[in-house]
Formats: C-alpha cells, structure tokens, sequence
C-alpha cells in the first residue's frame, strides 16, 4: 500500500508541476479564470496541497485545449514525456484558434 501511495503522489506532483509550466507567466487569479477554477484552488495543486485526480486532469485538458495525458507522468524511461516547449504555448494556441 506504501508504494501505491509513493506512486499516486509522485503522479499528482508531476501533474502539478506540468500545471504550473502550462500557467506561464499568468497569475494564479488570470489562469484560474481561463480553466474554470479559482485561484486558491490552483495554488493548492500547484504545491501539491491537494491532489491532481484524472476528472480534474481532464477538465483543465479540456479547458485548455490540450490532452489530459499532459498530465500524467510515464515513469518508464524517468523523460519528460510532453515538454512544453514555451510556458503558456497552450493557452497561445487556444486562443489562436478561437479568434
């Protein structure tokens, strides 16, 4: 069970970290409006205060345009699997597309 609980964490703080990297240089309070979410809750999953579940995962994908795999982390080869090219490129391209 110490294990499963070691995995489901290191998978949430990945999913966080990758949130962070999506947010760029938008506040906490801007990104929350974009994906629907208050700017406390953000700061909670962004510090691994509160944990990154999939419907969560898949809500923020779909708010931002982007696929929930974004945020889940592959442990086989320890890569980066979705490098982010620039911080914020997904909210970039979203908005492009709106336009």
């Amino acid at each position: 069970m110490e294990e499963s609980d070691d995995i489901e964490k290191t998978a949430s703080l990945y999913a966080s970290r990758r949130l962070r990297e999506l947010r760029g240089d938008l506040t906490q309070e801007e990104f929350g409006i974009r994906i629907g979410m208050k700017g406390v809750t953000l700061s909670s999953l962004e510090v691994g205060r509160t944990r990154f579940t999939i419907g969560r995962a898949v809500a923020i994908a779909k708010a931002l345009g982007v696929e929930p795999s974004t945020f889940i982390f592959h442990d086989d080869d320890g890569a980066n699997p979705f490098p982010i090219e620039k911080p914020g490129i997904a909210l970039k391209r979203k908005e492009k597309t709106q336009a």
